[in-house]
């Protein structure tokens, strides 16, 4: 495989890939995040808007009050920001590698290297990346299993 080979099959999928991961956590966290505030903003104004709350608005209260839990431990569970930041950092570093070597700075500045260099460091920063996504997994398997056991 050649350099361009490894840039266009290699290097530039997995940063598509890393950066539509990135985007999709990204839209999740928001998401929940404007439905938890929408949610809990209007429990006062339900509250407030009949001076004796009926049995309806009651129970309109515990659902709304009970989605924002949900919605909460959902973010908690997932880590849809952790994710988001996670992914988007490792797209931009390969961003910044691709940089480096197309302008042959350095660590890329000796051409005899400068491939086996690329290929190197790009592959330590997907397998980091795979690796830190697994722990992260994990950790979130744990976290849910003592939020279940509890």
């Amino acid at each position: 495989m050649n350099v361009n080979e490894y840039i266009e099959t290699r290097l530039h999928d997995q940063q598509s890939y890393f950066n539509m991961k990135a985007l999709r956590y990204k839209r999740i966290y928001f998401l929940l995040n404007i439905f938890v505030l929408i949610l809990s903003a209007s429990i006062p104004v339900i509250t407030a808007s009949n001076g004796s709350i009926a049995t309806i608005h009651k129970t309109i209260i515990t659902l709304l009050g009970s989605c924002v839990t949900v919605l909460s431990g959902v973010l908690s569970l997932t880590k849809c920001q952790e994710q988001w930041l996670h992914y988007r950092a490792i797209s931009e570093r390969l961003k910044n590698i691709e940089v480096l070597y197309s302008t042959g700075t350095a660590p890329y500045d000796n051409e005899s290297t400068s491939f086996s260099l690329l290929v190197t460091t790009c592959e330590n920063v997907i397998n980091d990346g795979c690796t830190d996504w697994l722990k992260m997994v994990s950790d979130k398997q744990v976290q849910s299993n003592h939020s279940t056991s509890s």
